[in-house]
């Protein structure tokens, strides 16, 4: 009895810890990523820690008091993958520090892709990987199977000897039924990376270092390791949105014309096989997978689609005036053509993904047709993608000499996304415009450093990184890797440097409450003693890149009602408009200049609503008022009591078997003592004594 209990709970306690464990591996990948120690270059950060918390607190408080704002005009902060990550090293190694990229602050990653016709595979490595011939291993293992997923995503098997060879010029699944009769193929359900690695790891190819096996699902099996460890659930203080732009190319069959086959091991072969010709939709939804909340955690043109269409079943009014609206007199609903949800809108839901495509540099004949993952990546038009970010570059932006943020250069002028105020007048003739709408400013020709990144920065441009940031420009760099850390300093446009200071004291007593005003000097925020006499940042309620200052000075407590009607307190949600505001206080310190009013220390700053009331590193607008994320403690082990019950079913399962074992061979037992009782008394009583005649 005591041995059966022991081996009861000996498993139910190693099904529930295995879930914890994985559980619990997930959210520490943040923490077992490699991250550089200081940031080393040359800026006036240069030598803080990593995890300087005026630093993570700046970068946070940007996102929070975005969370109403169109993502369309949030700054995403973007790198080319191939030039300033990969360089020619495609190992897996490489591959695995992906997450270090995300966690240093890039939230757009544009990722080359290359397409093996012959495999059917994406990978990353630019040349085609030469291993013996796959349709010749194929006939000889006509025992593989390839799942095969319909279009909601159920699994069947096939065969893989029922599909024909295709020719270059034909479709790949032209053989197979198509996406409407509902047969796609799908990869192997439970495939994690690393699961079949080759004996031959790291290959020559050309002028690239590639690991043979690294495909597209292994690099995003490795993002959604970080999704998980920063889940909106679990993570809400680290929690964002990302974007992954896809590139699209052949690979290069040049330079390994004429290689000898790689010594692969036959389990990675057989798994090559039964994963080809799998669309990129398939590969992306497959490994990403669900919330803790059990939904989507990609959004897709589909959504996009279903959210504009009804907005009040959606996000509303919610990041007006950056989009425009049209009332739908049939069904009598608010519809949009050109509007983005708001940041917060999507945390709820639990996203965190985006896809798009970026330039198509797939030959037209070619046996992949994007057109079945229209539904699920969006288009290049739709994140501005691929070449669209290269449109705007910093060389040029400088030589005009950043006087006017709509006016990079080139003879192109940025016009508004929706009916906001910017610092353009008018169009020029002949000028081109470009729209507000996922503006990036790339590096191209010219790398980033931090004064002309913190310029483009606080213009209201996203930075896209393309150069190769070297460690032979940072001493202090361990490594090429930790020398990306830097261009992120430059997108903090709204703190001071060494701002807001990390105060140690409770807040609760109010003794370390600070507010935060805006420098005449710079457009940047300091925290201050709240009990300062200011003048007020005054936000028009109809277009948020207008602003006016108070004539009179107040405390930051009084802030609030010294604003006229049709404005209000309150604090720029976004780069641009930040620095809309900080042309008004130059305006008005011109004016104070001119006349007879003798300016003082009090017209140097500006009040802003946003005060650390929330906590030590909470920043906050309005008082009484708490960070959405504070309360994630209580949320945090949401995943952990889901697992619980899990562990906990499966408790009472083996218990239910258990008992019933038991109780079966009771009864039983009784059952036989019983018979055997009624046995041996009709024995007894048919025993007689004979006499002997």
């Amino acid at each position: 009895m005591v041995p059966s209990i022991c081996l009861i709970w000996t498993i139910a306690l190693f099904c529930f810890n295995s879930s914890v464990i994985a559980q619990i591996d997930e959210w520490s990948y943040r923490e077992r990523i490699s991250r550089p120690r200081v940031y080393a270059g040359s800026s006036p950060y240069q030598g803080a820690d990593f995890t300087d918390q005026s630093i993570s607190s700046a970068l946070r408080s940007q996102r929070d008091l975005a969370m109403n704002t169109s993502i369309n005009r949030i700054e995403f902060p973007a790198i080319n993958l191939a030039s300033s990550f990969f360089g020619n090293n495609y190992t897996d190694a490489k591959v695995q520090d992906i997450g270090s990229v995300l966690n240093m602050g890039y939230r757009r990653l544009v990722l080359d892709l290359y397409w093996d016709s012959t495999r059917g595979n994406w990978q990353l490595c630019p040349e085609a990987i030469p291993s013996a011939d796959l349709q010749q291993h194929l006939a000889e293992r006509p025992d593989i199977v390839l799942p095969i997923a319909s279009v909601n995503d159920s699994a069947t098997e096939q065969p893989l000897s029922s599909y024909k060879k295709q020719s270059t010029n034909q479709s790949s699944m032209s053989n197979m039924p198509s996406a409407q009769s509902s047969l796609l193929p799908s990869i192997r359900k439970g495939f994690v990376a690393n699961r079949f690695e080759p004996v031959q790891l790291d290959v020559t190819l050309g002028s690239q270092t590639c690991t043979p096996w690294i495909t597209f699902r292994h690099f995003m099996d490795y993002f959604n390791l970080y999704l998980n460890g920063v889940d909106p659930l679990r993570n809400r203080a680290n929690t964002d949105l990302f974007f992954l732009i896809l590139n699209l190319n052949n690979v290069n069959v040049t330079s390994s014309t004429g290689s000898q086959p790689l010594n692969t091991d036959p389990q990675w072969t057989n798994n090559l096989s039964a994963n080809q010709s799998l669309s990129l939709r398939q590969t992306i939804s497959s490994s990403i997978g669900q919330s803790l909340l059990k939904t989507p955690r990609v959004y897709t043109p589909q959504n996009l689609t279903i959210d504009r269409s009804n907005l009040s079943a959606s996000f509303n009014t919610t990041g007006l005036p950056y989009f425009s609206t049209t009332k739908n007199t049939t069904s009598n609903t608010l519809t949009t053509e050109n509007g983005w949800p708001p940041w917060f809108y999507l945390i709820e839901k639990q996203v965190q993904l985006l896809v798009g495509f970026g330039d198509n540099y797939l030959p037209s004949d070619s046996n992949y047709d994007v057109e079945d993952d229209a539904n699920y990546i969006f288009d290049q038009k739709a994140l501005s993608g691929g070449s669209m970010m290269n449109v705007l570059n910093v060389s040029s932006m400088a030589a005009t000499g950043w006087t006017n943020c709509s006016s990079p250069g080139n003879n192109i002028y940025m016009v508004p996304s929706g009916n906001e105020t910017t610092e353009l007048d008018e169009v020029p003739a002949g000028g081109r415009t470009m729209s507000w709408s996922w503006a990036y400013m790339t590096d191209q020709g010219s790398p980033f450093n931090y004064y002309s990144g913190y310029n483009a920065s606080s213009c209201g441009y996203s930075l896209y990184m393309t150069s190769t940031y070297s460690s032979s420009e940072y001493p202090e760099a361990p490594n090429d890797i930790s020398t990306l850390a830097d261009p992120i300093l430059s997108t903090i446009w709204s703190w001071d440097v060494g701002q807001p200071p990390y105060v140690a004291a409770d807040s609760s007593n109010g003794s370390s409450l600070m507010c935060a005003s805006v420098q005449l000097s710079n457009g940047r925020w300091v925290a201050c003693d709240c009990a300062q006499l200011f003048r007020v940042a005054c936000q028009n309620s109809n277009d948020p890149n207008v602003w006016l200052l108070t004539n009179g000075y107040y405390s930051y407590d009084r802030a609030a009602a010294a604003c006229p009607q049709q404005y209000q307190f309150d604090v720029p949600r976004n780069a641009q408009q930040n620095r809309m505001l900080f042309l008004t206080m130059k305006d008005a310190g011109k004016h104070t200049a001119s006349t007879a009013r003798v300016q003082n220390q009090a017209d140097d700053q500006i009040w802003i609503d946003l005060n650390n009331g929330g906590g030590q590193d909470c920043w906050v607008v309005g008082k009484n008022t708490t960070c959405w994320w504070t309360n994630a403690n209580s949320q945090t082990f949401t995943g952990l009591i889901q697992t619980s019950v899990v562990g906990g079913v499966i408790i009472l399962i083996f218990v239910s078997l258990f008992i019933w074992v038991k109780c079966t061979r009771m009864w039983r037992l009784r059952n036989a003592g019983i018979r055997k009782a009624i046995v041996q008394k009709f024995i007894k009583e048919r025993e007689y004594v004979t006499i002997p005649a």
